[in-house]
């Protein structure tokens, strides 16, 4: 029984179609095309004689050649084009190249994006005992006196014995009593390994509490418990009802048939489903990160903005 792990922001959705060494290496197409430009355009403002050329009778500064073909490109990343007139073969070339490798990183991350946006990503969490060894942040509680205790504390087993560590570490994931057990549980601080009944008692007790799943099963873990038993005397009056009464409960169905009936919302909690894109509208938490590069835009725009009338004024 593990606490559910926290959403991921979507602030940094625009950048997880593609990952870091992808973008790296589009930045370094960028400049680099830019600067081919750049260059090749600047050498052909300084060669009057060359046919056909863009800039022929008119010497262009580098400062203006740089900030026309960035547009260009920005242009052209934002899938929108922009219309240029230069003649040269080789820069024809540059460009060629530089709109095929374009079009193939534009529209692989157009298509990704939307689902990006639109995916619920949660953070890493534990899904065996070896993602649990690993953990920093979540520890396995366990009842001072039970089995599991004992063999967690005392294996030799690397995993099993880093698992025990770290319960060392906070002695109070140990615990003595049910009810410092019940509170460790629901403080989404510690793992609970139990049977699967107990497990559904308990996610059950928390929904009604906290009217949310907050927690998740894992599959089976490979560490066997004794079975409970009860000792009662001999010709005790419930010897019958325990031994054969329950018995027959049990294999009509009956007793499941009740669980389900007190437990009615626990499936939900249960369901261990990858959730994938939503098929609904975008909401505004979608595109955070859209407004918030919005917000960066205007700001930038309206401090250069001042700068030119404080330029031009004084």
């Amino acid at each position: 029984m593990v606490p559910k792990p926290d959403e991921e922001s979507r602030l940094w959705g625009p950048i997880r179609p593609f990952q870091y060494s992808v973008w790296g290496c589009i930045l370094l197409s960028i400049v680099s095309v830019l600067a081919i430009f750049s260059y090749l355009s600047w050498c052909y403002s300084h060669w009057p004689n060359l046919p056909n050329s863009e800039f022929y009778g008119a010497k262009k500064n580098m400062f203006t050649i740089f900030g026309s073909y960035a547009m260009y490109i920005a242009s052209v990343c934002t899938n929108q084009g922009l219309n240029i007139n230069v003649r040269q073969t080789s820069f024809r070339v540059m460009a060629g190249m530089w709109l095929l490798a374009a079009t193939v990183l534009v529209n692989c991350y157009s298509g990704t994006l939307m689902s990006s946006l639109t995916l619920t990503k949660f953070k890493p969490t534990v899904n065996s005992l070896e993602d649990l060894a690993a953990s920093q942040d979540l520890t396995m509680t366990a009842s001072a006196n039970s089995v599991m205790a004992n063999t967690v504390l005392n294996t030799t087993s690397a995993t099993l014995k880093a698992i025990g560590d770290a319960m060392r570490r906070k002695p109070e994931s140990i615990y003595p009593t049910p009810e410092k057990g019940v509170s460790n549980i629901f403080s989404l601080k510690y793992v609970f390994p139990t049977i699967e009944s107990y497990i559904t008692y308990l996610i059950n007790i928390d929904l009604k509490q906290s009217k949310k799943c907050r927690f998740h099963v894992t599959g089976r873990i490979p560490i066997s418990e004794g079975a409970f038993t009860l000792g009662l005397q001999k010709g005790n009056k419930l010897n019958q009802l325990l031994s054969e009464k329950l018995q027959i409960l049990w294999e009509t169905g009956l007793m499941i048939h009740w669980l389900k009936n007190n437990l009615p919302y626990v499936d939900k909690c249960l369901a261990n489903s990858n959730e994938s894109a939503r098929q609904k509208p975008i909401k505004l938490v979608d595109l955070t990160s859209a407004f918030f590069i919005l917000g960066i835009g205007v700001s930038l725009a309206l401090l250069s903005f001042l700068m030119e009338v404080f330029y031009f004024r004084f």
